[in-house]
């Protein structure tokens, strides 16, 4: 099942700490973040469901 992960980040070394929203589509929050760890300091925000269908 795939999720889109909702992260809240904020750019490692910048003087001003002003998060950014970030909707990144993976099958685990730990996969997510691992594509924003590498420059960004990381908060959970949400998550929501692919492929869902409640017609």
């Amino acid at each position: 099942m795939s999720f889109v992960w909702i992260i809240a980040a904020v750019r490692r070394g910048c003087p001003t700490v002003k998060a950014t929203i970030y909707h990144i589509a993976a099958a685990t929050e730990r996969e997510a973040r691992r594509t924003l760890a590498k420059d960004h300091v990381c908060f959970f925000a949400g998550r929501i469901r692919q492929g869902v269908s409640n017609a």
